[in-house]
């Protein structure tokens, strides 16, 4: 046999330990091997994903040899502290693509250590067995923890944090749970639990002299301070806060005395409150500035000031925050140099029970400092005007080293949505500017490598359990081979959101087989849970006392269709009430219809309903039809609607309409566009809110005769352009013009009663009753047309609470523009809150114009959302 040379057995060797070892070596360059995952085998009790939050390895992470015993020593520790003390965990690594591997944790979990025995340490001072022991169950209600129950350190010390709160809730304001007593078996699979907490003395508070704070908004304050916790010095925090609160309301002379009272084991305590006037502020002087800075640094601070100091009172540390502000605006101007030298408050002579104080502002300015060159290395994919503008730099500008910052911030973001996701500055930081002698000239230097730039790989779905993986896939913008832009992700991830299935969407760039021209998408989903509950109260001061409950659900067969059922009910507390109102629909919704972008929608429901002071109506509704977002801001809709509606006990006064009361089936045809540019649907500040709709009837939708003068035939426009404006910070004036137009299809032959036009109320023209303008007593067999106008201005008083003095007004027209008078108006104002469970609204309405016997003022009342 024929010996092989040495100097192949020396190669084959060196090759074999290349593969087997560290980084390969190729041509003198180094390719760094990288984790591309992390399996789980084994687990049960505890999830993978608990797991990769405790383990600190991503995919893409560069490989270590210490990742191995550190992965097993961290996995290890944490099962203990969930309970599995007996836990065996073996980590190694698998071979993975180009060279790369993939971590594999393999658990025995073993049997948890369960809770033998729980005793939480009596509270002091209870007189009563009984009354203490219902105490501690409450306390051990909050704990949630039973014998039996596995240990967890995790979960028992969140749930001691919870019954801290509730005991500082009780007044213990000291007390801490932190020391937790444990006695373990010798294996570690039982432990006794021993909650030793310290309670402290129970400490309750009173307050006398208080005008400008209520009591409710002192008490508020304590429960800010109990939630971040309290020391032996409460009293002296608690004073703190206190005059820091009066102090941002410019009562800075306020004094606050504590008075004490102490029984065994409890303690409470008395500030009395001497308030003093706020002080006014009579100006702001600048020194130290040139006449132009003076005149910017006024406008600046003014425009950047609270609302407060713009009306004349002084609170120290909105003027601070509006000094810096005027300084970062001469810095922004190239004034790098300039500081603040000094701040004084002066008082000023001011009569008997006022004060009143100037502040005087001294600033160096310096010199200011202007762009001088700018060297920009290693741009090829843009332009260098382009990087100059996403830079805002410009040759001999002011030198504005804010901008400078966002504009880095911008060229990464820049580059990274265009595809280069290995761009980086490779000057250092503080290299990248850099000033002349007389700092009056900066110079630029900014070296980038832009890498290269990537194409998507291969697209991953991970985390569905019940959904269909083709529900997320037709939401994607990109494919494979794709360059990888910013923009289409961004709204590929916003489009996943908008599914409502899911409480967490990530899209992660991995390593790709495909090589470093590439890397694969991993969309990373948790989903949320699918359906809803919803119940709660109301109140209406015309539609007296509501309930409403709806029961949803948004992934039926993981295919994101959505059912739901819904029940509303009210029972009126004057004298329009006859019997209680409900409705009840159901609901089931395609958002995408055969793989569209139409949304398709099939329903039904009933309700019976009053229609004060002349009738009532049951009606029955089956509607059907499609919805499509031809842009974000504008939605179109066509419906097809069919209604059974028997209109009964019809009295015009006092005498029974025998051709009203009667039973009709009205099919129609109801197409809308909607704009709405609103900046939140909730809280609007800004924007427009307008629609057009149309309602079509005709006896041949129902499966009637045209010739049958029983069968309704109508058409119903209605529109409205409400604009919302803000006029000044949290001051929002809100306009609405609506208008509507009905007329009958069939010459000589009525619009349906309980289809007539009608205004009065909340919605429509506050100062009248709902619905009391109204043709209800007059055969409409020719057009009925309305016009409503609404303005409204909100005020913030105090948090949450807006006051709003409003105007409305409105008529209804039949046949001609034509009535005496044209519009009815009525105006008053209001007072908004929103509350965690819904608005809190009161309106005052005064009628502008009464007519006869009519009430001049009605007052509007409701709580909740419905």
């Amino acid at each position: 046999m024929k010996r092989i040379p040495e100097w192949v057995g020396r190669w084959l060797l060196a090759a074999i330990f290349l593969v087997a070892t560290g980084p390969t070596c190729v041509l003198g360059s180094v390719v760094e091997r990288r984790v591309l995952g992390v399996r789980y085998v084994g687990v049960g009790a505890i999830s993978s994903r608990e797991l990769d939050d405790a383990v600190s390895v991503a995919p893409g992470d560069p490989w270590r040899e210490d990742m191995i015993p550190t992965t097993r020593k961290v996995v290890a520790e944490y099962y203990a502290r969930r309970g599995f003390f007996q836990a065996k965990v073996e980590v190694h690594s698998v071979p993975a693509q180009n060279n790369n591997l993939a971590l594999v944790v393999r658990v025995d979990e073993g049997p948890p250590c369960v809770i033998k025995s729980l005793w939480i340490d009596d509270p002091p001072g209870f007189k009563s067995k009984h009354v203490m022991q219902h105490f501690k169950d409450k306390m051990t209600d909050i704990l949630k923890t039973r014998v039996g129950d596995r240990y967890d350190e995790q979960t028992l010390a969140d749930r001691l944090r919870e019954v801290r709160e509730w005991l500082i809730d009780e007044d213990y304001i000291l007390a801490n749970t932190d020391k937790v007593r444990l006695s373990f078996n010798d294996a570690h699979t039982e432990v006794g639990v021993v909650a030793a907490i310290d309670y402290g003395d129970r400490v309750t508070f009173g307050f006398q002299g208080n005008t400008v704070l209520t009591q409710a908004e002192l008490t508020d304050l304590i429960a800010q301070i109990r939630a971040t916790g309290l020391g032996k010095d409460y009293v002296g925090v608690i004073e703190r806060r206190f005059a820091d609160e009066y102090h941002s309301k410019a009562y800075n002379n306020v004094r606050i005395e504590s008075r004490f009272s102490e029984l065994p084991l409890s303690k409470h305590v008395t500030f009395v409150f001497t308030e003093g006037a706020r002080t006014e502020l009579e100006e702001v002087r600048w020194e130290g500035l040139g006449e132009k800075n003076a005149a910017q640094a006024r406008e600046v601070f003014e425009n950047g000031s609270s609302r407060l100091v713009q009306r004349g009172f002084l609170v120290e540390k909105d003027v601070d925050k509006a000094v810096l502000l005027v300084l970062e605006d001469l810095k922004s101007r190239g004034y790098l140099s300039s500081k603040l030298i000094s701040k004084s408050v002066q008082a000023v002579k001011a009569p008997r029970n006022q004060q009143r104080a100037r502040v005087v502002v001294q600033i160096a300015e310096g010199e200011q400092t202007t762009v001088g060159k700018v060297e920009l290395n290693g741009f090829t994919y843009f332009g260098e005007e382009k990087i100059r503008s996403t830079l805002s730099t410009s040759d001999e500008k002011p030198f504005n080293p804010f901008a400078l910052e966002e504009g880095l911030q911008r060229l990464r973001a820049l580059y990274i949505y265009e595809g280069f996701l290995e761009f980086r500055i490779l000057t250092p930081e503080d290299q990248i500017v850099s000033f002349a002698e007389n700092t009056r000239s900066a110079r630029i230097h900014l070296r980038v490598y832009e890498g290269p730039r990537v194409k998507i790989g291969q697209i991953r779905i991970e985390g569905l359990q019940k959904t269909r993986e083709y529900v997320v896939a037709r939401e994607l913008l990109v494919h494979e081979d794709d360059w990888w832009l910013g923009g289409e992700l961004q709204q590929t991830e916003t489009n996943i959101r908008k599914l409502g299935l899911f409480s967490e969407v990530k899209l992660v760039p991995v390593p790709s087989l495909k090589g470093p021209g590439h890397r694969d998408l991993v969309v990373n989903l948790k989903e949320a849970e699918p359906g809803s509950l919803e119940a709660g109260p109301g109140f209406r001061s015309d539609l007296g006392i509501r309930a409403f409950s709806r029961l949803s659900y948004n992934n039926i067969f993981g295919k994101n269709w959505i059912g739901s059922l819904g029940a509303e009910a009210n029972r009126r507390v004057n004298n329009d009430y006859r019997f209680v109102e409900y409705q009840f629909d159901t609901t089931f919704v395609e958002p995408r219809f055969f793989g569209t972008h139409n949304l398709y929608t099939i329903g039904l429901s009933t309700k019976k309903q009053r229609f004060p002071p002349d009738f009532n109506a049951v009606s029955t509704t089956f509607i059907t039809g499609f919805e499509r977002k031809l842009i974000p801001q504008i939605t179109t809709k066509l419906l097809y609607k069919l209604e059974r509606i028997r209109q009964f006990d019809v009295f015009f006064q006092n005498s029974f309409s025998a051709i009203d009361n009667r039973s009709m089936l009205i099919g129609s045809i109801n197409p809308s566009i909607a704009l709405d540019t609103r900046d939140n649907p909730f809280t609007t500040a800004n924007g427009w809110l307008s629609n057009v709709a149309l309602e079509y009837a005709q006896p041949g939708l129902s499966g009637q005769n045209v010739a049958d003068s029983n069968a309704p035939s109508y058409q119903k426009w209605t529109g409205s352009i409400h604009r919302y404006t803000s006029v000044f910070k949290d001051v929002v004036w809100s306009n609405v013009v609506s208008g509507g137009f009905a007329r009958s299809n069939v010459s000589g032959r009525e619009i349906p009663l309980i289809k007539l036009f009608r205004l009065g109320g909340y919605s429509t023209i506050r100062g009248f009753p709902e619905d009391a303008i109204n043709v209800d007593t007059i055969k409409i067999a020719g057009t009925l047309t309305f016009f409503n106008l609404r303005t409204q201005i909100d005020l913030p008083l105090v948090g949450d609470l807006k006051f709003a003095p409003f105007v409305d007004a409105g008529n209804l027209y039949i046949d001609q523009l034509r009535n005496n008078p044209f519009f009815r108006a009525g105006a008053g104002v209001g007072l908004h809150y929103m509350t965690p469970v819904g608005p809190i609204n009161l309106d005052w309405g005064h009628k502008l114009n009464p007519i006869g016997g009519e009430a001049p003022n009605q007052i509007h009342f409701s709580v909740g959302l419905i």
